[in-house]
């Protein structure tokens, strides 16, 4: 009885109001944020499941003892008294009610056997998590199952009892009639036996029906309100209260915290192999409030776990909050995100789309929270920062997860302090007092004297001769030679990992407004019209994204390309609707879109003004 009032405790004002989906404007409410009505939603969810798990038991125990009663006591001792239509009864209510706890304990076994997980096959990627709704659908089906046997058990007690003076509980040819007193005795013991059980099984009964109702009314309010956002964390954070209560105790379920849950929900989907894009959509709420309530604390403790999959979801968490008010701040969490990106599973995969997502974000939202980009911070410890990494990551020679990080690249490169960086870093060693133009110019010299023969005599001629120094050594003059060999690649090399390569180069050599010499322009048309094919991509992969085709019309447009013929592949959208392909008609629309954008970001030399507001 303690967790009923605990309930009743936690239930009164507005919070169980707002979770059955009533309308109560009071102006607290008004003043709550979306991560505190989360919050509070969450709470009240959390004691409703209590309580129906409470009742849920409460019933499995009046359930016993109803069985024992008929089976030692009436059957077993009152048997040769019975009339025939108790014995009936009696015996049809046993089987109905041990027939309910074993559907009962059936359905809640077969439920934690239940899992989706997406295909490993690109091809059969479905971006969903079908798992809470097989669940729910068999949870719900068990329930039903276990109503109607309850109704069906107290329909007939309830007739029984009705007309009980038409046919009395025992027979009068019973007993021993020598013995009038033993015989009264005896028959009385046996009214009140079987009254016993009459009422135990009302009450059992009345017990599950009331259950069954309140899990039904309080879930698919919950379904109202997860189903507005398509967000299923409350719903399952519900669920996990009712599933932890049921099977394992009231007090284990009620110490659930819905940070950890959240955590644990998330480490969950990925290890399923649940896209992250589908991941962010269905704990949007959930997320919001993990980064209001400690989840930065948690995801920096959490990337130093042994449990692998716990390490790809702290390390995912930065994506997922890229959107969230002042993250660029939480520097600890980007300290720690760096080292997980040296890692070989799938913590550093989640890392580096971390770093994409926030580095898009920034700059399509052309965000200046300060002069030096978020990325550019160095760790006080070790003075490494984000962007250097990405750079000694793509340089070393194991290619091993080489997308993500061109991507991780191509993303921060947007931004012009990015570039800035990268080119102040490499600037003494081109020489006293030289411009971004010269050191351009240079190692485009560089590029063509290793890559494009036939262009080497013509790039000298256009700009400045390269001096015999040590710029070839720098970072930057690496960086664009080992994006130029990833372009020049041939099938080993993916599709879009040649796509993200061209862009991050151009991104490189237009920095500052730079133009292209002709020699370079003719280059690198030619190389991307070879590299950057729709036959090539059908090769060597099968689906592609919005981003990959918006990244691969940019660079088309910026050398003068015509686009691609994209409706003919399959070109994946994680949408909740729809399916997970977009229509042909869709792609070309986007297209047309991308390169208009494109075209207005250029100069009438086709030059980029800034690569990130495109």
């Amino acid at each position: 009885m303690f967790y009923v009032a605990r309930f009743c405790k936690r239930a009164r004002g507005d919070s169980l109001r707002c979770l059955m989906g009533l309308t109560s404007v009071g102006k607290p409410q008004l003043q709550e944020s979306e991560s505190e009505i989360f919050e509070r939603q969450a709470i009240t969810s959390k004691y409703f499941a209590l309580l129906v798990a409470f009742l849920q038991k409460l019933s499995r125990v009046v359930g016993i003892m109803a069985l024992t009663w008929a089976t030692a006591v009436l059957l077993g001792g009152f048997v040769s008294n019975l009339i025939t239509w108790d014995f009936y009864l009696v015996s049809t209510l046993l089987l109905l009610q041990s027939l309910r706890l074993f559907l009962t304990e059936m359905f809640a076994k077969t439920i934690s056997w239940i899992r989706f997980r997406e295909h490993q096959d690109p091809r059969k990627f479905q971006f969903t998590d079908r798992q809470p709704h097989l669940q729910n659908r068999l949870s719900r089906v068990g329930s039903i199952f276990g109503a109607v046997l309850a109704a069906i058990c107290m329909i007939g007690t309830a007739i029984r009892l009705q007309g009980k003076s038409s046919h009395p509980f025992y027979s009068k040819d019973g007993g021993n009639q020598n013995m009038s007193k033993d015989g009264d005795n005896q028959n009385m013991n046996l009214v009140r036996s079987i009254m016993i059980f009459y009422m135990l099984v009302l009450i059992n009964s009345a017990i599950a029906v009331l259950s069954f109702l309140l899990h039904e009314i309080a879930f698919q309010q919950i379904q109202r309100i997860s189903s507005a956002s398509c967000d299923n964390s409350l719903a399952t954070f519900y669920n996990s209260i009712y599933k932890t209560a049921i099977d394992d105790s009231m007090s284990k379920a009620e110490d659930v915290q819905l940070l950890e849950f959240g955590f644990e929900k998330i480490a969950g989907e990925l290890k399923r192999n649940i896209r992250h894009q589908r991941v962010r959509t269905l704990n949007s709420r959930m997320l919001k409030f993990m980064y209001s309530d400690h989840g930065v604390a948690m995801a920096c403790a959490q990337m130093k776990s042994e449990d692998l999959w716990k390490l790809t979801a702290a390390a995912n968490l930065p994506g997922f909050w890229a959107k969230e008010n002042k993250i660029e701040t939480h520097q600890d969490l980007f300290y720690r995100l760096r080292r997980r990106m040296y890692g070989a599973a799938n913590d550093a995969i989640g890392a580096l789309d971390s770093v994409t997502s926030l580095a898009r974000y920034w700059s399509e939202t052309n965000y200046r929270h300060s002069d030096l980009h978020p990325f550019l911070h160095r760790n006080p410890f070790d003075r490494g920062n984000i962007v250097d990494t990405i750079v000694d990551l793509i340089l070393e020679p194991f290619r091993c997860k080489v997308l993500f990080r061109l991507r991780a690249l191509e993303a921060c490169c947007r931004d012009s302090r990015v570039r800035d960086h990268l080119y102040q870093q490499s600037a003494p060693c081109f020489g006293t007092g030289i411009s971004d133009k010269d050191i351009t110019t240079q190692i485009q010299e560089y590029l063509f004297t290793n890559l494009g023969h036939s262009a080497s005599n013509s790039v000298r001629s256009a700009g400045q001769r390269v001096s015999e120094g040590t710029y070839e050594s720098t970072q930057l003059a690496k960086l664009c030679m080992k994006l130029a060999v990833l372009l020049e690649s041939g099938e080993r090399v993916r599709t879009t990992s040649k796509i993200y390569s061209a862009k991050a180069l151009l991104s490189l050599l237009r920095h500052g407004n730079t133009l292209l010499n002709e020699a370079t322009m003719t280059w690198l048309s030619k190389l991307i019209q070879d590299r950057i094919t729709v036959v090539s991509a059908v090769i060597d992969t099968v689906y592609f994204v919005r981003d990959d085709i918006a990244a691969a019309e940019e660079v088309r447009c910026w050398v003068g390309l015509p686009p691609l013929e994209w409706s003919s592949l399959r070109v994946i959208e994680p949408a909740d609707e729809g399916g997970p392909f977009i229509p042909a008609h869709e792609i070309e629309a986007f297209v047309s879109e991308v390169r208009s954008r494109t075209k207005e970001s250029m100069n009438p030399y086709h030059t980029v003004l800034d690569v990130g507001t495109v």
